[in-house]
Parts: C-alpha cells; structure tokens; sequence
C-alpha cells in the first residue's frame, strides 16, 4: 500500500449511543475518535479484500462513490 498524501473528510451520522460507544473505545486505547474509526475501516477493508477486488473488476479501479 502506498502511503497516500492528502485526506478527505466525510460525514458521519451516529446514534448518541453509537458515538459514546466509540469515544469509550477510543480513550481507552489512548488514541482519538478519528484514529478509531480510520483504524476500524482499515480492518474491515483489510478482511474483505475479494469485495474491494469485484467492485474494481466491476467498475474499474479508482476512487469511486
């Protein structure tokens, strides 16, 4: 993986519930809200990779919404 230069903020939307949940996990392995969630979607990205493989087989690769 290369390591990328720029980043993209996005939009979120979260139960109160889910954001508590979220800011508990975050303290309590010392790292921030942010680095959390990039860190959850890096797993979770990184467990289904033959997805990622059919949608780029499917629609080309690139950065795609």
């Amino acid at each position: 993986m290369t390591k990328e230069l720029k980043s993209v903020q996005t939009l979120i939307l979260l139960t109160p519930s889910m954001k508590d949940n979220l800011h508990k996990l975050a303290y309590m392995n010392h790292m921030s809200l942010g680095a959390l969630v990039r860190q959850l979607i890096e797993n979770y990205a990184a467990e289904h990779p033959e997805l990622i493989a059919e949608y780029d087989r499917i629609f080309g690769k690139g950065d795609k919404q």
